[in-house]
């Protein structure tokens, strides 16, 4: 009873997720960004940003638990990873964007 007490609580603090997809849907016009993809968030990894008329791949520059920072093509993302919040810098001019939030794991 012990063992099986032991095994639960051990196995319990354990994460055992193998594959993590973070999509976030902004659909944000001016910007034209429409969806952000992010396969694996690790610091130098690349994350998929899609537009109307093509897709393009930026660099994952930070990451946490709570925000991530993404730049490429002249333009820096800074996304909150629980509420799908966003600002985005391109040259000198700053947005802000609401983006739909889906994670899917494995």
């Amino acid at each position: 009873m012990l063992l099986i007490g032991f095994s639960l609580t051990f196995f319990s603090g354990c994460n055992l997720e193998r594959f993590r997809h973070e999509k976030y849907s902004c659909n944000n016009q001016r910007l034209d960004i429409y969806d952000i993809i992010v396969r694996h968030a690790k610091k130098g990894s690349t994350a998929k940003i899609l537009s109307s008329m093509s897709e393009y791949d930026a660099t994952i520059t930070s990451v946490n638990s709570k925000s991530m920072m993404i730049e490429g093509e002249g333009i820096s993302l800074q996304i909150d990873r629980r509420s799908g919040r966003t600002v985005a810098q391109r040259r000198n001019k700053y947005y802000s964007m609401e983006c739909k939030v889906s994670v899917f794991t494995l």
